[in-house]
């Protein structure tokens, strides 16, 4: 006779998908808060490459407010709707930055950062709990069942 299984029994695709969720997502809130916090502490270096990328000086702090509220936005749990949104405005920034280094310098090879951290951004966003519940939910036959009996 077999015996039951436990209910706290955890899946290890489970404890892989939050690793790769939780460790994406502490790399991308680290580096954006040091971009965050060298943007509004006006370090040479952010203000030489927003002068070489012809962007106007006082990017610099609209920028770095940017990102510090996207990194606070992603630590705060429990808000999905204010992550999503976090979520997007890095995204956008991270495509923008691409297309002035490709304005600017036309070395793919200033385009490795960005792009890993697009990756980043891309993989924390898809392996985010609230996601993984709702793709659990749309696998669920009952369900289904109970959409179609709706319908």
């Amino acid at each position: 006779m077999e015996a039951p299984n436990p209910p706290f029994r955890v899946k290890v695709a489970d404890i892989t998908f939050r690793t790769s969720y939780y460790s994406s997502t502490i790399y991308i809130i680290g580096y954006i808060g040091k971009i965050a916090f060298d943007c509004l502490m006006v370090r040479d270096r952010w203000v030489h490459l927003l002068l070489d990328l012809d962007f106007p000086g006082y990017m610099l702090h609209f920028l770095g407010s940017a990102n510090l509220l996207a990194v606070l936005a992603l630590a705060i749990p429990d808000c999905p709707r204010i992550k999503e949104w976090a979520y997007a405005g890095i995204a956008i920034e991270i495509v923008l930055v691409c297309y002035a280094i490709i304005q600017v310098y036309e070395d793919p090879l200033y385009l490795r950062t960005p792009l890993t951290l697009l990756a980043l951004v891309g993989l924390s966003y898809l392996l985010r709990p609230e996601i993984r519940v709702r793709h659990a939910l749309l696998r669920d036959e009952d369900v289904w069942s109970k959409i179609r009996r709706l319908t």
